[in-house]
């Protein structure tokens, strides 16, 4: 966005790319730090500037990583997800309170989910993406069953079919 405003001040015509973008977030923190004066704040920083050459150098470890994830934790695709998200329904359908039509896409065979996959890829169809969700009779169920798909790092997908319970 930074691009666009200075081009619109200038006057100029937009002539960069998206394959621009890296080289021009690097111009405008070059002169960012060259322009801006930290004023009573570079005493305050002075010792995070040191500590970010050396980190940049390579010379020191970050400070925070991020955790890394065993092979295992990983759901390698959309079948893995779906079908642990089918074994959580079926060990805990005494949660939910109406009926859940499961995916079709475990049920079809390889050759029927790749070309499903490409057929959702290559479209912007919203039924094509119907063999992968889970359908619910009650919203509140289906809030359910996605919290425990979050917790469980799982990709699923998943509608209601418009049955409110009247809280009065």
């Amino acid at each position: 966005m930074l691009m666009y405003a200075l081009y619109k001040v200038l006057d100029a015509p937009f002539d960069f790319t998206v394959t621009d973008m890296p080289s021009l977030r690097k111009w405008w923190c070059v002169m960012l730090i060259e322009n801006l004066d930290l004023g009573s704040h570079g005493k305050l920083f002075a010792h995070w500037t040191d500590a970010s050459k050396a980190l940049l150098r390579g010379e020191v470890l970050p400070v925070f990583k991020l955790k890394k994830r065993r092979r295992d934790d990983i759901h390698e695709g959309p079948l893995d997800n779906i079908v642990a998200g089918v074994a959580w329904l079926r060990e805990n359908a005494g949660l939910l309170r109406g009926k859940v039509v499961e995916p079709a896409f475990p049920n079809m065979d390889t050759k029927e989910q790749q070309e499903l996959l490409e057929r959702i890829r290559s479209s912007t169809d919203e039924e094509e993406k119907y063999p992968l969700l889970f359908t619910f009779d009650f919203q509140e169920d289906m809030e359910v069953f996605l919290n425990m798909a979050a917790e469980e790092d799982l990709r699923v997908n998943a509608m209601f079919l418009g049955r409110w319970v009247d809280s009065q």
